[in-house]
């Protein structure tokens, strides 16, 4: 049995994401990490669904990863979302929290542009992003000295860097700034395991959107293979750890 799984559907404990969050964060935040090593994964919505920018600052040091998270909408679906997603998409937009794009679908340019800033901002190592969606990005992002990376799906592809996010909350080593579209989607996030132990996410089997965990664990899967020694600090010291 997975000790982290509290109801059916659930992967991650809310009481444990909760205790990391991390100090409050202000409007200033995103500037104070500027220069720092950054990897980062991308949920990309093929037409009219909610698209998540997540990144992660590993500190090789003592361990932390830190967030940094943005998400977008079609502004002329928001109503439409509210209505079958069950959450506040019209506060979180005035909060600065989800971004609202022209028209009906997902704008993709909006997307590349926040990629191109973060690329200026951080030291951006890599972007990690579905395989099958790659190559809509690719081109133009890479055009700009970015690196985009497939990162597959399945439970080879995709199990450890679970396992890496796992870890990170249980060793309170994550520092996810508390955005409550992240805490929404770590509450409806379910998963698949297969025979050897290996997990995924399972969008299929959750409760609502987890475009932003997904990304999460792709970003995180990038950070632990380009450590130092290729290892996660948490895969040397305590693999096994959750298994019960």
């Amino acid at each position: 049995m997975n000790i982290w799984t509290e109801q059916a559907s659930r992967w991650l404990p809310m009481d444990t994401w909760r205790k990391c969050a991390g100090d409050p964060r202000g409007p200033e935040w995103p500037r104070s990490m500027a220069g720092k090593e950054l990897f980062a994964g991308v949920d990309l919505s093929a037409t009219t669904d909610l698209t998540a920018l997540v990144g992660v600052f590993p500190d090789r040091k003592d361990g932390f990863f830190d967030v940094i998270a943005r998400f977008w909408l079609p502004a002329l679906q928001i109503d439409t979302k509210e209505r079958v997603d069950k959450v506040p998409y019209r506060q979180w937009a005035k909060a600065g929290l989800l971004e609202l794009t022209d028209g009906a679908a997902i704008d993709q340019g909006a997307v590349e542009k926040a990629m191109f800033e973060w690329g200026e901002m951080y030291d951006l190592k890599e972007i990690a992003i579905d395989g099958w969606q790659a190559e809509r990005v690719r081109q133009n992002v890479e055009d700009q000295g970015l690196t985009i990376f497939k990162h597959t799906q399945g439970f080879a592809g995709i199990g450890d860097a679970c396992k890496t996010l796992e870890r990170a909350l249980i060793n309170g080593k994550l520092r996810h700034g508390g955005n409550p579209i992240l805490d929404w989607m770590a509450a409806n996030v379910a998963i698949k395991t297969n025979s050897e132990g290996y997990i995924k996410p399972a969008k299929d089997k959750s409760s609502g959107r987890i475009d932003g965990i997904v990304a999460l664990v792709m970003a995180l899967g990038r950070a632990m293979l380009r450590a130092p020694d290729n290892r996660s600090v948490y895969v040397r010291a305590e693999r096994g750890l959750l298994s019960v």
